[in-house]
């Protein structure tokens, strides 16, 4: 029910239901906040959504997940905290991915905070290759020549392209690349 009243925009709803099951004794699980975080970014609701994402581990023992994470982010960024929830994302203690920067990057563009996203896109985001001679990740963004094993990534991109036409792929093509 609680995610339901998250889905249809119905927060206050949600926020209830979910405080009448704790006087219940009910014992929420992830799902359950995921869904109240939820009714919160839609809302607008910053102070209540850090104070049920604070109290998710604390009082109810729950997981966060990168999904609650984001809802964080999010909620941070509608309300126009982009710096708050850039420093929210630095602090996670997991590694960010894709959709939490993507949130972050959204509320930029809402906003256009030009500075946030300067830093993020700058900072942030690069493409993240397993070496697996070593073991180790590798960045690199596009059009980023300064990474010293570049060659050896091109090299091996080529390889792999003709490798897949080998195997008879074909890329599908534009109208206008014809």
């Amino acid at each position: 029910m609680i995610v339901g009243y998250a889905q249809h925009g119905l927060a206050l709803q949600a926020i209830d239901l979910f405080e009448e099951m704790k006087r219940q004794g009910v014992k929420p699980d992830a799902i359950t906040l995921l869904g109240v975080l939820s009714s919160c970014r839609h809302a607008g609701l910053v102070k209540e959504g850090r104070l049920y994402f604070n109290s998710m581990f604390k009082e109810q023992g729950i997981h966060r997940e990168p999904d609650h994470y984001s809802c964080v982010v999010d909620l941070l960024g509608r309300a126009g905290l982009l710096e708050e929830a850039q420093e929210f994302i630095e602090k996670m203690p997991i590694r960010a991915n894709a959709v939490i920067w993507g949130s972050l990057l959204s509320s930029c563009r809402l906003l256009l905070e030009q500075s946030v996203l300067q830093h993020t896109f700058n900072w942030q985001t690069c493409m993240l290759a397993w070496d697996v001679g070593t073991g180790q990740q590798e960045c690199f963004r596009a059009e980023d020549c300064s990474n010293a094993k570049m060659i050896e990534i091109i090299d091996l991109l080529d390889s792999l392209a003709d490798h897949i036409k080998t195997l008879g792929y074909v890329a599908e093509m534009e109208e206008d690349d014809h």
